[in-house]
């Protein structure tokens, strides 16, 4: 085999690569390990978070927990509870909805507890009426009766055409909207609308 002095011959160039390869598959060995702790980290925090960020749901339970035990509302007491993203409201009422505590809180996930009461009492409205409430203190409107009138249904006009809730017209009800361009009205069982007085504080 001939051979250029100072030049590699071919066996020398097929170990060169050789080598080359190997210390190439130790490298990225090497990177797959720095980076699979940050990979790890960056999972774990993604699950993390997703476990302890409060679904609604979950700030539902959280709300009628601890505005049950502030207020020291007795356990036979049913609650109604809607949460949006910037507050809370409950409401709970006695077997026969003669009696009642309303609240409204808003949230905050950096602090222990989540909620900060903002009102609380009674409702400003008497069992016959809806109570509309709303507040500088965030966007939404809240929609609240001890249903007397057994309404049923909750229709929500807009431009485009109108949407519907139903509502359950043996019980009381609490509903936040997050937008007050629309029309709204409340009718009872008997398709009579029913009065509304709204409240600003």
């Amino acid at each position: 085999m001939i051979s250029v002095s100072g030049w590699p011959s071919a066996i020398q160039r097929q170990k060169l690569k050789y080598l080359s390869r190997k210390w190439k598959g130790i490298i990225m060995k090497k990177r797959l390990w720095i980076l699979a702790p940050i990979f790890l980290a960056a999972v774990s925090f993604v699950i993390l978070y997703f476990i302890n960020s409060p679904s609604a749901e979950k700030y539902k339970s959280e709300i009628e927990v601890y505005a049950r035990e502030s207020f020291n509302v007795s356990a036979s007491w049913e609650a109604v509870s809607e949460t949006s993203e910037t507050i809370a409201s409950v409401i709970f009422y006695d077997k026969d909805s003669s009696d009642h505590i309303f609240a409204i809180y808003l949230k905050d996930d950096d602090s222990t507890p989540r909620f900060s009461l903002i009102a609380g009492g009674a409702l400003p409205v008497n069992q016959y009426q809806v109570a509309e409430i709303s507040s500088d203190s965030f966007d939404e409107h809240i929609y609240v009766s001890l249903n007397a009138q057994k309404v049923c249904l909750l229709e929500i006009s807009k431009d485009d055409g109108f949407s519907t809730i139903q509502i359950d017209p043996e019980s009381p009800f609490l509903i936040i909207l997050t937008s007050k361009e629309e029309e709204i009205a409340f009718y009872n069982n008997e398709n009579s609308i029913v009065e509304m007085i709204s409240f600003q504080f």
